[in-house]
């Protein structure tokens, strides 16, 4: 294989894994383009936003009650511009699981039905497809820490049972999760995969309770998931030997029940009757979505250093009603509030489009996607300029360490071998930090810079590719 063609491989297949880049105090390599704009300015520009909103977030998981994040997008430039951005964070912190970041991303389109209830759904839904067992098992570590016997599922169960499946948690918990719970299935009755739920058509809005302590979340008017409840004779032969720590599962629910949601213990419960899919509908019923809401940022971060909610698409926002405009931020604020400290808000918005909801936020930190370097080069993209190469390395510098700059040896080399070409240098760039995350180096070393130079002189533009 060409070379070229290895470093591209390579550069995809490291993008989002924040871990490889480091030992060099980056959060990514500043110089590998988005799909589409490889090598390029554009490219870079887009990265260098996005480091942006990424460097907020991570640094987010640091603080004890950290800021809403409001992201300005220019209008200046094409919408495929900060749609890139986004979905290039997105796509970082939805992956990498060194970052340990759960998100719902909310389009303003999604709030028909409920500004919480939306947020609710997405939350559920990716906490529920992104390793569940994973997510019961950082939830029990927290239980077993502060044990309820008190419960009739603790008698029933009896102290030695738990002790014993303590035990095995701490030898494997994956494997002590799939003994009470059973194994990750998407649906373990197939019989009622095409059976319809029909109680999430008798539940719309936001519900009415002011207060996320206020309400009951489930009630005997919302009934049960389809299928939940029955065991079938097959099912009952060999269930002792498929879960032998039933009895510690019905313990966990029921404490769930007690200590934290009624709808997340349901939803445990339709797990190990049913599986994924259904366990994950679970979140969307409810009759008291502010405060299921506020359950499960509490229950996701047993296992997530981060919640971020990102609200996005208010391009429309003007043209609703007035009134309904003032009452999604008054939800929006009452969320933020309920999981304060717990959870991260993320709005991005076009300058001016929601001047209200920019308001009520206006304590948040504020960044802005105005793609500068494009304006700042003019009518010389090609000319290597200083000050854009050090912002794009600073915005991807990993937040608290002292960001490389043109100053350091190795970036210095790659700018006199890059002979006044941003182009060739960007490429330069690319190479040399990919060359030294390959070897775990702490910096981009003369063994980098080699590397890059030789790609570089080896690489032959093809005839529609910027010289």
């Amino acid at each position: 294989m060409h070379k070229e063609c290895v470093l591209l491989t390579r550069a995809f297949e490291a993008e989002n894994q924040t871990a490889r880049y480091a030992p060099l105090g980056l959060l990514g390599n500043p110089f590998f383009g988005s799909s589409g704009y490889e090598f390029t300015v554009e490219g870079c520009e887009i990265i260098s936003e996005s480091n942006k909103l990424l460097r907020a977030i991570v640094a987010s998981r640091d603080e004890e009650k950290p800021r809403p994040i409001w992201v300005v997008k220019s209008t200046a430039f094409p919408a495929s511009f900060p749609l890139a951005a986004e979905s290039r964070v997105e796509e970082t912190i939805s992956n990498d699981t060194e970052l340990n970041i759960l998100h719902a991303y909310v389009p303003l389109f999604a709030m028909k039905s409920g500004a919480v209830r939306s947020a609710l759904h997405l939350l559920g839904e990716r906490l529920t497809f992104h390793d569940f067992d994973l997510m019961i098992a950082a939830y029990v570590d927290k239980v077993l820490a502060t044990p309820d016997t008190e419960l009739a599922s603790y008698g029933v169960m009896g102290p030695e049972a738990l002790e014993e499946f303590a035990n095995a948690f701490g030898a494997d918990r994956r494997e002590a999760i799939t003994q009470a719970f059973g194994s990750l299935e998407d649906e373990r009755k197939e019989e009622f995969a095409e059976v319809a739920d029909m109680r999430a058509m008798r539940l719309s809005g936001d519900g009415a309770e002011l207060n996320p302590e206020e309400g009951d979340e489930i009630d005997s008017t919302l009934g049960d998931a389809p299928g939940t409840g029955i065991i079938v004779a097959a099912e009952s032969e060999g269930a002792e030997d498929s879960r032998p720590y039933a009895a510690v599962a019905d313990y966990i629910i029921e404490y769930t029940r007690e200590h934290l949601s009624a709808v997340i213990a349901r939803a445990l419960r339709v797990y190990v009757d049913r599986g994924l899919i259904a366990a994950g509908n679970e979140f969307d019923i409810t009759k008291a979505p502010r405060k299921t809401f506020a359950a499960i940022v509490q229950f996701a971060r047993c296992r997530y250093s981060q919640v971020v909610l990102m609200w996005d698409g208010f391009t429309n926002w003007g043209e609703i009603e007035r009134e309904l405009r003032s009452k999604i931020v008054g939800i929006l604020s009452e969320m933020r509030w309920s999981v304060d400290g717990l959870a991260v808000p993320v709005f991005l918005v076009e300058a001016g489009a929601a001047p209200e909801l920019e308001d009520s936020f206006a304590s948040s930190t504020k960044l802005d996607w105005d793609f500068p370097g494009l304006l700042e080069l003019g009518e010389n993209p090609e000319a290597v300029t200083l000050s854009i190469v050090d912002r794009w390395l600073a915005n991807a510098a990993i937040p608290g360490v002292t960001p490389l700059t043109v100053a350091d040896p190795g970036i210095a080399a790659l700018v006199d071998a890059a002979d006044g070409s941003m182009h060739r240098f960007i490429r330069l760039g690319q190479e040399a930090i990919e060359h030294a995350a390959d070897r775990g180096a702490v910096s981009i070393d003369e063994a980098a810079v080699a590397s890059a130079i030789e790609v570089a002189d080896a690489f032959v533009p093809s005839t529609d590719e910027p010289v």
